[in-house]
């Protein structure tokens, strides 16, 4: 078959053998010739492993196409899921955490997950404002205390101005703490409770 396939040289020459081949279009037979003068470099042309390489690479640039647009809808997507959070960020003075961001997410309608939310938050570098430890209030002292017991721990009054008592707390506020005393004259306190 190979003689006969390289003494066709024209098309009538590829009619002749293809018949006596028999069941094989002169036309197939006549691209067959072509192809392997082609791959042999006897002819100009692309040779059958430079066209396969071509397909593959045509292939593979589809499906670099088909994933570049899908990141750029996923991009687009996810961009806006930073503004909206951003947004919502400066809507609440910049102290949101993951959990109320993620809430507040949720009730403008965007179906995200918690976690995506810290992601995104660590990507774009927002951050909660973290509430600071409770201060110090009472050093204990290295000695007993000496001071002396003025009432005698009788925390009575029998008429107004008599005895006073004092408190103090901390209020945890926006910029930190701030200490808030109680000044309270135990006649009154006492005739108002039960």
């Amino acid at each position: 078959m190979r003689i006969q396939a390289e003494q066709c040289s024209g098309r009538v020459a590829c009619t002749d053998v293809a018949e006596a081949l028999g069941g094989i279009s002169p036309h197939t037979l006549r691209n067959w010739w072509k192809q392997a003068r082609i791959d042999r470099d006897e002819a100009p042309g692309v040779g059958t492993d430079e066209s396969e390489e071509m397909r593959r690479l045509r292939r593979e640039n589809l499906e670099l196409r088909r994933a570049k647009e899908i990141l750029r809808k996923a991009l687009a997507f996810f961009t806006a899921e930073l503004e909206e959070l951003k947004r919502i960020h400066a809507e609440n003075y910049s102290i949101y955490g993951v959990r109320k961001r993620h809430h507040a997410m949720a009730c403008t309608g965007w179906q995200i997950g918690r976690d995506h939310v810290a992601r995104l938050m660590r990507a774009a570098g927002l951050q909660a404002v973290r509430r600071g430890h409770r201060p110090i209030t009472t050093r204990p002292a290295r000695e007993p205390d000496t001071r002396p017991d003025v009432v005698g721990r009788r925390f009575a009054a029998e008429r107004p101005h008599q005895l006073w008592v004092a408190d103090i707390t901390d209020v945890r506020i926006l910029a930190g703490f701030c200490y808030v005393v109680f000044v309270t004259d135990v006649f009154g306190s006492s005739r108002t409770r039960v």
